[in-house]
């Protein structure tokens, strides 16, 4: 029991000891090497439209502090204690390109951990909502690369370095339903801002779409409208004038593809420098059946009209067109043998009234 009072009194005594020779609002008097380790856990959501990404990762930063160094044998052997981090100096080093951030143990106050030595270890798990350019030509068979640009805002490189250290892992990343991860890399650069420069670090990823809900969703029910819809054009439906249902059928299979093409468009992006492939592939399904239903209507108009024996039959250079020459010539053939039969029957009966 007197042990565990004497710890509790050495570990009180070591935090005063180190309030008193620290300030939190004065940075480290050497150079800071701030060591960043972030570890991906989620990828809860990537908004093609705001072209935002939400990321849930583990941050740790370490870095050394002269002024929290003490000696273990003045304090009862401990090389280790934990002290809040609105006590102690915190750099300011942020993600640059983010669109909100919330950090998920702000309301616990999780300490940081500070080692004799004047190491610092300050971990906690955020959420980033960054900016992400997302491409759309390939979509939904795209490939979207995001980054996170770590720096800090008011410190430059001849006081703050960022370095990653190489601890970082995907042992805790959770595999998410819509993206697939294809990588994560880490960078370090220097960058020029106001006349100085600045450390920067940049956690980049890259994902991949998984496409098999928009193929069975999207791709194969419009392929099918587009198909049935050509179909139609050579079904042995009837040509009468009230019955019109090979016309029908094919505005049905546009206003479908339209629907479609409708929901693709608020899926991704309003921009106009690139069109994804499957709204090609749905303009192209529209440029199809409306092709097939204006011929449609034509047949079904030619059809309708009929070649009467009053009519003209149609000029040679539109048969050759319709590559129909030979079906023309036999049509003329027989409308002329049936012409003529019926002449040869109006005199007979003519010449048969007249005996």
């Amino acid at each position: 029991m007197e042990l565990i009072v004497n710890t509790i009194s050495q570990s009180k005594r070591l935090t005063q000891h180190l309030m008193i020779q620290h300030e939190r609002n004065a940075p480290p008097e050497d150079r800071v090497i701030l060591t960043l380790d972030i570890d991906l856990v989620n990828i809860l959501a990537v908004n093609e439209v705001k072209q935002r990404m939400t990321l849930q990762v583990f941050m740790c930063e370490e870095w050394f502090d002269s002024t929290l160094v003490w000696d273990p044998d003045d304090f009862g052997g401990i090389e280790q204690t934990w002290l809040p981090v609105d006590k102690i100096w915190i750099s300011d080093v942020t993600v640059l390109n983010t669109m909100g951030f919330m950090n998920i143990m702000e309301s616990i106050r999780t300490p940081a951990e500070v080692l004799f030595t004047g190491k610092v270890i300050r971990s906690y798990p955020a959420l980033y909502s960054i900016a992400c350019d997302i491409k759309v030509e390939k979509f939904p068979l795209d490939t979207q690369k995001c980054q996170l640009d770590i720096a800090s805002w008011g410190y430059a490189k001849d006081k703050l370095i960022i370095k990653f250290s190489n601890k970082s892992s995907l042992e805790h990343y959770r595999v998410n339903d819509e993206w697939a991860l294809m990588s994560v890399r880490m960078e370090e650069l220097i960058y020029e801002f106001d006349g100085l420069l600045h450390s920067e670090a940049k956690f980049h990823i890259e994902i991949s779409r998984k496409p098999l809900h928009y193929v069975i969703s999207l791709i194969f029910p419009c392929y099918m409208i587009c198909l049935l819809g050509i179909a139609g054009l050579f079904a042995r439906f009837s040509t009468r004038p009230e019955r019109q249902e090979r016309f029908s059928l094919g505005v049905t299979a546009l206003v479908s593809v339209a629907v479609y093409g409708t929901v693709v468009a608020e899926k991704i992006p309003h921009t106009s420098k690139e069109i994804p492939v499957l709204l090609l592939f749905f303009l192209h399904n529209l440029v199809i059946l409306s092709i097939a239903t204006i011929c449609a209507g034509g047949v079904l108009f030619v059809n309708w009209k009929g070649c009467k024996q009053k009519d003209k039959m149609p000029p040679k250079w539109i048969s050759q067109i319709l590559f129909c020459s030979k079906k023309m010539k036999k049509i003329s053939d027989k409308i002329s043998c049936q012409v003529q039969t019926k002449l040869h029957f109006l005199f007979g009966k003519m010449f048969f009234n007249a005996m």
